[in-house]
């Protein structure tokens, strides 16, 4: 399998600055991956402590904020934030800024997450969270997951401030108070993407996925969707000392 190479920003001097991604930009996927294909056939409630949207910046994985990073070290898993069945099946690797995802079959996203379903068929979707929106990766990594390797994303407002647990590769850096110095300047969410539990295929939809097979994915090289506002402000929550005892 490809991988997919994303928008590269360029590497801020400081980390109380940050170049914004134009749209939002992925991770830049491990070459020759094997999918697992895992089932979520259940609702997921994230814990309320999740929607104060707790941030982190990862160095050393182009200096990007991510909500809830769910392997923010080596080693280490923070896991309430995100269904059991999809965080036992990712994986990251900072220093490289990529990462592995399983493809849910079935999938039910999860609760107060919004539902991305753009063009695709066969019943695939993406699911971001709430606030969050999609952006597809420049390069399609895998044919049958056209989502995987995209984000979600959501603006900060020019001058907003926001509480952000810095990691170097190996430990807890220090907590910053960060300001979006230009704009847009983003915040990202990993996307959950698979194929939706209730899509019923009609008749003319499984014989076109029947001549279609075998065939290349012609949207290899396409671009990120466009940017723009974010459907909801990010509501930012303290950072909690407690942050790895989730």
């Amino acid at each position: 399998m490809e991988a997919a190479v994303l928008a590269t920003p360029t590497v801020p001097v400081s980390p109380m600055t940050i170049t914004p991604i134009p749209t939002a930009a992925g991770l830049e996927l491990r070459d020759k991956q094997v999918a697992t294909t895992v089932a979520l056939t259940t609702t997921f409630t994230p814990p309320a402590h999740c929607t104060e949207n707790h941030l982190t910046m990862l160095v050393g994985a182009l200096e990007k904020i991510w909500i809830n990073e769910p392997v923010p070290l080596p080693n280490s898993t923070i896991t309430s934030c995100y269904p059991t069945e999809w965080v036992n099946g990712y994986s990251s690797v900072m220093s490289k800024s990529s990462s592995m995802a399983p493809v849910m079959s079935p999938l039910v996203c999860p609760s107060g997450w919004n539902t991305v379903s753009s063009t695709w068929s066969s019943g695939y979707i993406a699911c971001c969270a709430d606030g969050f929106t999609f952006a597809a990766p420049t390069k399609t990594a895998d044919r049958d997951r056209p989502a995987y390797g995209g984000t979600c994303y959501s603006n900060f407002d020019l001058s907003q401030t926001a509480t952000v647990t810095v990691y170097n590769p190996v430990e807890l850096s220090t907590t910053i108070a960060w300001v979006a110095t230009t704009t847009p300047a983003q915040a990202y969410n990993h996307p959950i993407e698979g194929f939706a539990m209730d899509y019923t295929p009609t008749t003319s939809a499984a014989t076109a996925q029947e001549s279609s097979a075998g065939t290349q994915n012609s949207d290899e090289n396409s671009a990120p969707r466009s940017g723009g506002n974010s459907k909801a402000a990010i509501v930012i929550g303290v950072l909690l000392a407690s942050l790895m005892a989730w």
